[in-house]
């Protein structure tokens, strides 16, 4: 049996972002710069899983997420860092890490 995690790590001192799946001790993916990336904001997604049971019977979950991204100029590009349950979470947790990687936290806008 394997088990494989997804995660991000932030490289606050050079300003980098790695999106991992781990395999036990290992951590394998790349660094992304984020030059371009000089925004941090909250996005509010709504999930849906759909599944069924041993009878036969669908079931469905549904649930909102808050996902904290960095986004570019535009807000069309974007990186995920970290998903929260409330959203006082996620937007505390934004700014510090905006402030952390001194870059500006903004609300959600597509230009």
């Amino acid at each position: 049996m394997v088990f494989l995690r997804r995660g991000v790590i932030l490289d606050f001192e050079n300003k980098k972002i790695k999106e991992y799946i781990g395999l036990f001790f290992i951590k394998l993916g790349k660094w992304n710069n984020l030059n371009e990336y000089p925004y941090v904001s909250v996005l509010v997604e709504n999930l849906k899983s759909t599944g069924f049971s041993a009878t036969g019977l669908e079931f469905t979950e549904r649930r909102k997420v808050y996902r904290i991204y960095f986004m570019n100029e535009s807000h069309r590009k974007r990186l995920r860092i970290m998903d929260f349950k409330l959203f006082e979470s996620a937007t505390s947790e934004a700014k510090r890490i905006a402030n952390k990687m001194q870059l500006e936290y903004t609300e959600y806008n597509p230009k």
